[in-house]
């Protein structure tokens, strides 16, 4: 699968790595982290799955907000994971624009990331149950974590590599017999039989290693492309910050250091088990100590490099989209009035 590979990629950019053949301190780099809980102290909304009226009524993991704090000696860049769907404008500008503020980073300095779990707040509708509450904890994180990764700075080295997390990955969409595609959720298998995966899995675990000076910890930058889904399923009421977070603690349990999880572009990725049946259901918890045995294994091959000073970018990407036509806007507005009077699942392929 050819793949954007996103958050990682950026900081590698951002950090100007080369490679070195030495372990060498980077020039004036300093590295800060820092860990907020967001967990909801109510019921609140569930964003994800086939349910649009999904309200939590338990807790299976607390959810965080991780902020790692980038220093060369001039410039500072701040990058948040957060344990949450999605991370958009309408509900992060106003605290980055108030991290902006209170500390000095510039606005374009600052990069908020969400691990895609689907069983978080959906924090972008204000409206929907505990959501207006949940979502003032989930901005005075983002405030909290960012101070206080900017005074956990330290000087820092850094290592980099990658690993492979065979058997945890499938695509679920599927090529068919008559060359068309079909998936989870879109096209028509009655159309043909499946002959194959879509595309080859990708599974590939980008890792950077910050190691700090004096007694503070080492800080692992971790990604794999695949959906948060195990416990985002249509129904399930739980709130969980799902695999990523067993596999993190596991890491930072056998590693000795923080871990900061990434999704990069996953896109139509799926977990799967180890386990020669590919049982789908095995327990999330599983899957994600599994994942952080396979890093915590590949810890030892890390290649150390050295950067120069940090530059930041951004740029709009422009991607080609499926152009609609009146039987499919039709088709959608169906299935949605369906989502809103029943809030159950509904499974309807829009090729017939």
């Amino acid at each position: 699968m050819k793949r954007v590979f996103s958050i990682l990629l950026v900081v590698l950019l951002v950090l100007s790595l080369c490679a070195c053949g030495g372990k060498e301190t980077a020039k004036g780099l300093q590295v800060g982290f820092a860990r907020e809980n967001i967990t909801p102290t109510s019921n609140v909304w569930l964003m994800g799955g086939g349910d649009p009226n999904r309200i939590s009524e338990s807790k299976l993991d607390e959810l965080f907000v991780t902020c790692v704090a980038l220093y060369d000696g001039n410039t500072t860049f701040l990058v948040f994971t957060t344990d949450a769907q999605n991370a958009v404008p309408a509900f992060t500008r106003e605290p980055l624009e108030k991290i902006s503020e209170e500390t000095g980073v510039p606005f374009e300095n600052i990069m908020v990331h969400a691990t895609h779990s689907h069983s978080t707040p959906g924090y972008i509708v204000p409206s929907r149950e505990g959501i207006e509450d949940a979502l003032k904890i989930y901005q005075e994180g983002l405030v909290v974590a960012a101070k206080n990764a900017i005074a956990d700075l330290a000087p820092a080295t850094i290592a980099s590599g990658s690993t492979q997390a065979e058997g945890l990955t499938f695509v679920r969409h599927y090529k068919l017999s008559n060359d068309t595609y079909a998936g989870s959720n879109f096209g028509d298998f009655n159309s043909g039989t499946i002959v194959d995966h879509a595309v080859e899995a990708d599974t590939t675990v980008q890792l950077i290693r910050f190691t700090r000076e004096g007694d503070k910890k080492d800080v692992l930058l971790m990604n794999l492309g695949v959906h948060a889904t195990f416990q985002g399923s249509t129904h399930q009421t739980v709130i969980s910050a799902d695999f990523p977070s067993p596999a993190r603690i596991y890491v930072e349990n056998n590693a000795d250091c923080h871990v900061a999880y990434f999704m990069s572009a996953g896109g139509n990725q799926e977990p799967t088990s180890m386990m020669a049946s590919k049982n789908h259901n095995l327990s999330y918890f599983q899957y994600g100590e599994r994942l952080g045995q396979i890093v915590v294994d590949a810890l030892p091959t890390l290649e150390s490099v050295a950067s120069g000073d940090i530059h930041v970018a951004s740029d709009i990407v422009t991607l080609e989209a499926n152009k609609s036509d009146s039987a499919r806007l039709a088709d959608a507005e169906y299935v949605f009035g369906i989502f809103q009077q029943s809030g159950s699942s509904v499974a309807r392929p829009i090729a017939r």
